[in-house]
C-alpha cells in the first residue's frame, strides 16, 4: 500500500502554495483567465465523456457545433420480388420521415469574491474540475429520464403498474422490446436502482431454486449475491444519483427495459468555457456552456415498470 510521507506532503503543499501565489499575481490578466478556462474546460469535457450514462438509454451522436442530428423513422416500401429469369422487376418507392433534434443548452456559472480566489485559486479550480462533470452528467441524464417518462406516461400501453414485480412481467417487457428494437442499436438493457434489482434477485432465488440458471448466473448469485443479466439482457444497477439539493432524480421504484433506438441524444461541439472579472475586479466568474438535444421518438422500444411496493 502506498503511503505518503511527511516530506511528500510538504512538497505538495509547497507546490500548491507556489501555484496560488502565481495565480494571485495573474488573476487580473485576461490571457491567464482565458488559458485557465480553456484548460479546465478540456479537463471537464474529458471527465464528462468518461462518466456519462446517456449511452445506456439512447443513441448518442457527437457533432460539430453547427451540426444537425437527424431523426429518421424506419425506412419502408422497399420490396423484393420473385421474377422469371430476366423478367421485369416491379418498382419500389421507399419513404421515411426525417426530422432534426432541437438544441438546448446546459451550463454552470461559478462566482467568487476576488480576495478568496487570490488566496485559494488552486483548491477552487480543483473543486470545479472534479464536480462539474458529475453535475453535467446528472442533469443531462435527468433530462433523458424525464423525456422518457413524458413519452411513456401512466396512460401509455408501455407503462406497467404493479404491486410486486414478477419475472413474468419482466420477461414480457424484454420480449416486447426485443421484438421492435432496431438491430443496429444493439441489445436492450435493464436499468434500475438497487431496490428494483433486489426484486429480480429475490424472485430468482425464491425457495433457493438455482438449478434454472446458467453456471455464470449461479456463481454470481451464490458467491456475491448479485445478478448481472436476466434472459441474456444486461442489468445495470444505477447509483442513487441526487441533484444539487440532495433529491434523488431516478425513482427507486422504477425499472426500465430500454433499447437505445428509443431515442437520441446529440452533443454539439464541446463546452465553451470562459473566465472573467466583474466590475472593477471585485468578483471572479467561471462559466461553461454545452449544447445538446434529447428526443424520444420510439417509445415502443422501451417498457417502464413502476412497483408501488418499493420506496420511490
Amino acid at each position: 500500500m502506498f503511503k505518503t510521507n511527511d516530506s511528500q506532503i510538504q512538497d505538495l503543499r509547497s507546490q500548491i502554495s507556489r501555484l496560488n501565489e502565481e495565480a494571485a499575481e495573474l488573476i487580473r490578466d485576461p490571457q491567464f483567465l482565458k488559458e485557465t478556462a480553456q484548460q479546465s474546460g478540456e479537463e471537464i469535457w474529458y471527465g464528462f465523456n468518461n462518466a456519462s450514462l446517456v449511452d445506456l438509454f439512447t443513441e448518442v451522436e457527437r457533432l460539430p457545433l453547427d451540426g444537425l442530428a437527424e431523426i429518421e423513422t424506419e425506412v419502408r416500401g422497399l420490396t423484393a420480388f420473385h421474377i422469371a429469369r430476366g423478367g421485369y422487376i416491379e418498382e419500389s418507392t421507399i419513404h421515411a420521415e426525417t426530422g432534426y433534434l432541437p438544441k438546448d443548452q446546459i451550463g454552470i456559472h461559478v462566482v467568487e469574491q476576488i480576495d478568496r480566489i487570490e488566496t485559494g485559486f488552486v483548491p477552487a479550480m480543483n473543486k470545479i474540475v472534479s464536480k462539474a462533470p458529475s453535475r453535467l452528467d446528472a442533469e443531462i441524464n435527468r433530462r433523458v429520464l424525464k423525456t422518457l417518462q413524458a413519452a411513456i406516461p401512466t396512460s401509455s400501453p408501455y407503462y406497467v403498474a404493479t404491486t410486486n414485480t414478477t419475472l413474468t412481467q419482466l420477461s414480457n417487457a424484454i420480449d416486447a422490446v426485443k421484438d421492435v428494437v432496431e438491430p443496429e442499436a444493439g441489445d436492450p438493457v435493464i436499468v434500475a436502482r438497487s431496490g428494483m434489482i433486489r426484486k429480480i434477485r429475490d424472485a430468482l432465488t425464491s425457495a433457493n431454486t438455482y438449478n434454472m440458471f446458467t453456471p455464470v448466473t449461479n456463481e454470481d448469485l451464490l458467491r456475491r449475491g448479485v445478478i448481472t443479466e436476466f434472459q441474456g439482457v444486461p442489468i445495470v444497477e444505477l447509483k442513487n444519483f441526487k441533484d444539487e439539493n440532495g433529491a434523488s432524480y431516478f425513482p427507486g421504484n422504477e425499472l426500465w427495459v430500454v433499447g437505445r433506438s428509443a431515442g437520441k441524444t446529440a452533443f454539439y461541439g464541446s463546452p465553451r468555457t470562459t473566465s472573467w472579472l466583474e466590475n472593477e475586479a471585485e468578483y471572479w466568474h467561471w462559466q461553461t456552456r454545452l449544447n445538446y438535444g434529447v428526443s424520444v421518438y420510439r417509445p415502443g422500444h422501451a417498457r417502464r415498470i413502476v412497483d408501488s411496493s418499493v420506496s420511490a
